[in-house]
């Protein structure tokens, strides 16, 4: 006796095609179901080959409203998005560390939410870091100062400390 994948039910081997590939010697599913699954496969055949010739359509429309998602919610969390890509930097250079939302807000409000460099605060505030990622520095909130972006950009990869 044998039980077939298809309904379930244990039926005599000559109930089911012969297979050899198989240990038994006879297919899985015996001769009523076979019919049935084969139609399945067909239909997922054809699935697949709508899925291939409309690929396109599918992800253009899925990707602008993924595109447009992620803008809102870069747009909505800055600094989450600042902390993640520096973080995300340091991981693909191997210099360890990580610093988190609430370090950065409680460094920015250490300094009074001013540029180190030029001491303005009408202007947003970058994470710089003193001893650069590129250089080999770590991503420590003890490695990082806030700075402008414009002075941000002129310091580039130097290492200049401007906390008092």
């Amino acid at each position: 006796m044998k039980r077939c994948i298809g309904c379930g039910e244990l039926k005599q081997p000559s109930e089911f095609r012969e297979d050899k590939r198989t240990r038994h010697g006879v297919s899985s599913y015996c001769l009523k179901c076979k019919p049935v699954y084969l139609d399945l496969d067909k239909k997922s055949q054809g699935h697949k080959r709508w899925y291939a010739e409309n690929r396109d359509v599918i992800y253009t429309s899925i990707r602008d409203k993924v595109i447009a998602a992620v803008r809102a919610h870069q747009k909505a969390n800055p600094n989450k998005v600042r902390t993640w890509h520096s973080n995300r930097r340091a991981r693909i250079r191997g210099n360890g560390g990580t610093i988190t939302e609430k370090e950065w807000k409680d460094l920015c409000d250490k300094y009074d939410n001013k540029c180190l460099c030029c001491e303005r605060n009408d202007m947003p505030l970058t994470l710089d870091h003193v001893i650069p990622i590129d250089s080999g520095g770590p991503n420590v909130i003890a490695n990082a100062q806030p700075l402008c972006g414009s002075c941000n950009s002129r310091k580039g990869t130097k290492t200049t400390d401007y906390r008092p």
